[in-house]
């Protein structure tokens, strides 16, 4: 019970409508209820949901708002016997951190610890991103490893100043000793 607490949990099968509203016009109404900050980010919501439902045929779409976030998200299921995918609705225009990802997913805790980030564009493309929790920035980045590999070389050059120098004077080929990769 107290996962209902943290998430209000929708289906969107049959919504109710004021009298003389369409169907987008109450599942909007219905977003903004939830937690939905403005109209558009409740229509891209509705988007989603028409691709996931319409578009590509999944099973039993769902539509949730997360508190702690305060991130709308869907889920569905591919087949109907599979488990419920979380879809996660980011517009292009929208910074998300790295950070702000893993506190959406440790908030939402799925069994299967992914989600499909879905890019919104402004001319409405969407772009499925499936993530999976585990991802990790790199322990040495490439300038770190290029840094390091230009320090062994100087202090190669340095070490072997004096034989390179008579080398090249005598116009001599020298082979350097190949350094230990520790």
């Amino acid at each position: 019970m107290e996962a209902m607490n943290e998430h209000m949990l929708h289906t969107i099968h049959n919504p109710k409508m004021n009298a003389g509203q369409n169907t987008d016009e109450a599942l909007i109404s219905e977003f903004m209820k939830l937690g939905c900050k403005s109209k558009k980010e409740a229509a891209q919501v509705l988007q989603i949901y028409y691709e996931l439902s319409e578009v590509r045929r999944y099973w039993e779409v769902e539509y949730f708002f997360d508190i702690k976030t305060e991130k709308m998200y869907l889920t569905a299921k591919r087949k109907r016997a599979a488990a419920p995918t979380i879809f996660l609705p980011v517009p292009t225009t929208e910074k998300l951190s790295l950070i702000e990802l893993q506190n959406f997913m440790d908030s939402v805790a799925s069994d299967s610890r992914s989600v499909c980030l879905v890019m919104i564009n402004s001319d409405s493309t969407t772009i499925f991103y499936e993530l999976s929790e585990g991802l990790n920035l790199p322990q040495e980045s490439s300038r770190k490893v290029q840094e390091n590999h230009g320090e062994a070389i100087d202090k190669v050059l340095r070490k072997h100043h004096n034989e390179i120098s008579q080398s090249a004077l005598l116009g001599l080929t020298l082979k350097l000793p190949q350094q230990n990769k520790s």
